[in-house]
């Protein structure tokens, strides 16, 4: 065999592995039964008054909101398991949604905390080597 010969096998061969590799591979996309509920306008203009003024009552109002928000995201998720969309891995797709339902209450204050902790630019976050831009 010539060297051209062995070198075009060669990188068939390493083609077909990649190939076979990527196909093989796990997907991270985003599931449809895992994703995060979508935060209503509504609740994000709550947020913003409540980290303005921290008080019981807007903490209480966002958190309501931010309830109902999930409420309707599990609605939206039972929905789609009666449906029979998802067939194929219903029985680990209704375990989660039995985990969100059970720990509801944890999951919104996840929420509102992830909300209502203050934001970072990139360039005041820790490890950033980057020097900070000049605004005009």
């Amino acid at each position: 065999m010539d060297v051209k010969r062995i070198f075009t096998l060669t990188a068939l061969a390493v083609a077909v592995v990649f190939t076979v590799t990527v196909e093989a591979a796990p997907r991270r996309g985003k599931r449809d039964e895992g994703a995060r509920p979508q935060i209503s306008e509504e609740a994000r203009k709550l947020a913003a008054v409540c980290r303005r003024d921290p008080s019981e009552a807007n903490r209480d109002a966002l958190k309501r909101q931010i309830g109902a928000d999930y409420d309707r995201f599990l609605e939206q998720l039972r929905a789609k398991l009666k449906s029979g969309k998802h067939d194929r891995k219903s029985q680990e797709a209704r375990r989660r949604l039995e985990a969100m339902t059970r720990d509801r209450d944890k999951r919104v204050e996840q929420i509102m905390r992830r909300m209502l902790e203050p934001q970072e630019r990139p360039a005041e976050r820790p490890g950033k080597d980057r020097k900070p831009r000049k605004r005009d």
